[in-house]
């Protein structure tokens, strides 16, 4: 073989694999697009909408909080989205440093009648907060013990616990306790 035949089919060599790794280039690319479209998607999916309105559940469950012989001061709801699940968040505030079971389940039952026992929710995160305590407040030694009254009524503390500040109940298991 002459030089000028050598020299062409390593050209000819070296353009097949320029266009194969332009192909697998490409593939590369193309995959790639509808990856950043889904994560694009989840990401967008994690909070809610800017200018969305509350919920029933958001302004109606504080409404019955304060109305109800528990002594709220003030309450807030929120529905917040991890994805495609829905959750419900609810912060009461009192003037006392304890909840007793009683007190604790009258609080779930009102949450539960005015939410809907169908509320498309996976889980209900309750936090009080007491309004006498000299703690700031973000310190969770301002929020009131609920894992105690929780586990006397029944439900599982390792299902239940949620930190100091609040507790996190399956809203499945919740429903069931209000039918009990």
């Amino acid at each position: 073989m002459d030089v000028r035949s050598a020299a062409s089919s390593s050209s000819g060599e070296s353009s097949t694999i320029s266009r194969i790794a332009g192909r697998s280039e490409m593939r590369r690319r193309v995959w790639l697009l509808p990856l950043a479209a889904a994560v694009a998607c989840a990401v967008a999916a994690c909070g809610p909408v800017a200018g969305y309105a509350p919920t029933h559940a958001e302004t109606e469950v504080p409404a019955a909080l304060e109305a109800s012989d528990l002594e709220i001061v003030n309450a807030e709801a929120s529905v917040e989205l991890d994805g495609f699940s829905r959750y419900l968040a609810v912060v009461a505030q009192v003037e006392r440093d304890t909840i007793e079971a009683g007190d604790l389940s009258e609080l779930l039952t009102t949450i539960v009648d005015v939410t809907g026992k169908d509320a498309d929710l996976v889980s209900l995160t309750l936090g009080v907060e007491d309004m006498t305590s000299d703690m700031p407040v973000a310190d969770p030694g301002r929020y009131v013990d609920l894992q105690t009254p929780a586990t006397e009524l029944g439900f599982d503390k390792d299902d239940i616990a949620r930190g100091n500040k609040s507790i996190r109940i399956p809203w499945d298991d919740l429903v069931s306790f209000t039918e009990e």
